[in-house]
């Protein structure tokens, strides 16, 4: 219970300065923030499963939700700027929420893919050191950063569909920025 009492009390503070970083640079943390956090907790939930068949150490989990989350966000960043470019710019695109998700998902969630599978089989590269310590480790982070991934993937662009006028509208600075340049 002790733990529990713990480890949120540590990753409260690592949501609310993800919420912070989401706040200030894309201006949408009720997509980009849910997809994190929906990947983050089931990652955790599979984790948690995870821990009953193998022994790992009391910090996988954490480790396995700082790199959850900072992964999140990173690749909710990439999803997000280029559905805005792709909402924004003229053509076929142009202010249609599920073109713009089509080709957000073309371009960035490429780089979403490659980059989470990068990272997965690092992780899991972990594992060849021969350290018994470390699978455990190795395995729980990279099931966090998959289910991240997959979130990334398969969420965002579902939340982007639905809230995508609200989503690509300039925020408050982009606003201030244009009408000090008018």
């Amino acid at each position: 219970m002790l733990k529990l009492a713990r480890w949120s009390t540590t990753h409260r503070k690592y949501v609310v300065l993800g919420w912070v970083v989401l706040l200030f640079a894309v201006n949408a943390i009720a997509q980009s923030a849910g997809t994190a956090l929906f990947g983050l907790g089931t990652g955790l939930g599979a984790i948690a499963l995870f821990t009953h068949v193998v022994n790992t150490p009391n910090f996988s989990s954490e480790l396995a939700a700082m790199i959850g989350l900072g992964v999140g966000i990173d690749y909710a960043l990439f999803i997000l700027t280029r559905f805005r470019e792709a909402y924004a710019t003229p053509g076929p695109t142009f202010e249609n929420s599920h073109e713009s998700v089509v080709q957000s998902i073309d371009t960035a969630g490429r780089a979403v893919l490659f980059a989470g599978s990068t990272v997965v089989i690092a992780l899991l590269g972990m594992m060849l050191l021969g350290v018994d310590f470390l699978y455990g480790v190795a395995i729980s982070a990279s099931i966090g950063v998959l289910l991240v991934m997959l979130a990334s993937l398969t969420l965002l662009p579902a939340l982007l569909t639905i809230a995508g006028k609200r989503v690509a509208a300039p925020g408050r600075r982009a606003r201030a920025r244009a009408k000090a340049r008018a």
